[in-house]
């Protein structure tokens, strides 16, 4: 009998750790495509006079930049 209730406790522990992990996976991959689409807004205030954007986390309408980057098309962006 003790040796079921383990194995249940164990089957629950496991069970846990697969949702925790599947939760942080999605968390991260939300935040991967947030990055992404904010590297693309910044592009676009820094090459465009006014900027207008709909993704799916950020959203711009007529929005500006000033001052410009001097470099062109803008600075490298390094991560």
């Amino acid at each position: 009998m003790a040796n079921i209730k383990s194995q249940i406790k164990r089957n629950l522990q496991n069970e846990a750790a697969r949702d925790r992990n599947k939760a942080v996976r999605s968390a991260l991959k939300t935040a991967v495509r947030r990055f992404h689409e904010a590297v693309e807004v910044i592009v676009k205030l820094f090459t465009e006079t006014e900027s207008d954007f709909d993704g799916r986390h950020y959203r711009l309408t007529g929005a500006r930049c000033e001052p410009k980057p001097v470099q062109r098309p803008h600075p490298p962006i390094v991560i």
